[in-house]
């Protein structure tokens, strides 16, 4: 659509549906309210909007909405990354929206760095493991463009912010189901006082030894 003027083939095409669903992307410099508010005779509309394209393209993949929307906002999935001056690299993303792989469009403007608006996402869904890293996670994030498009700075930052991290957490308590110690290694509490004779030696036992008896030749006693 035009920001002020919806085109006629578009208002035909959802006018043939029964009042959909309709996802407005971008802020109103993009799409004005005057045409958001003529959606509203052709069915249900919704803006999802961000500042500019690169933040558009971010709200758009944390957006879900009932079973519209991709609702990227954990680890595990995965990204394709086009620049703003290369449309027709950011076409190749299509395929890769379905078919299994279903990665949502990220945009970068420009080629030698990562925008903040992007970094921080990943940031966000970054993977990670607390014990065993063969059960966790991973992202995966599709380049579309050579390095003039998206640089190898770019890439290795990528490489570095998607990778797989252990994780900690600070004051978790133990499991639930952790056995108890058993009692024979049980601690004395911390203000208990040793007795008054503890350090003192056993006393010497003065009796005399027992004299062995003397047996006979055969052997009896």
């Amino acid at each position: 659509t035009e920001p002020d003027r919806l085109p006629a083939a578009t208002e035909r095409a959802l006018a043939a549906h029964e009042r959909p669903n309709i996802y407005v992307l971008g802020p109103e410099e993009a799409v004005s309210n005057e045409v958001f508010d003529g959606l509203r005779r052709l069915g249900n509309v919704r803006r999802i909007e961000g500042r500019g394209p690169v933040q558009n393209a971010v709200a758009f993949a944390r957006y879900r909405q009932g079973d519209f929307g991709w609702g990227v906002v954990v680890p595990g999935f995965q990204f394709t990354l086009a620049n703003l001056d290369r449309p027709l690299d950011a076409a190749a993303a299509a395929p890769l929206g379905t078919n299994g792989i279903y990665a949502p469009l990220l945009l970068t403007d420009s080629a030698g760095e990562l925008p903040r608006p992007v970094e921080s996402y990943f940031l966000d869904v970054r993977p990670g493991f607390r014990e065993d890293p063969r059960t966790a996670v991973y992202n995966h994030v599709w380049l579309l463009g050579d390095t003039s498009a998206i640089a190898a700075g770019v890439q290795g930052r990528l490489d570095e912010i998607a990778r797989l991290i252990p994780v900690t957490v600070d004051g978790e308590d133990a499991p639930a189901d952790t056995p108890e110690s058993p009692p024979g290694d049980a601690q004395p509490p911390g203000d208990a006082q040793p007795p008054d004779n503890a350090d003192r030696a056993p006393p010497r036992d003065r009796r005399p030894a027992p004299r062995p008896k003397r047996r006979s030749p055969g052997g009896a006693d």
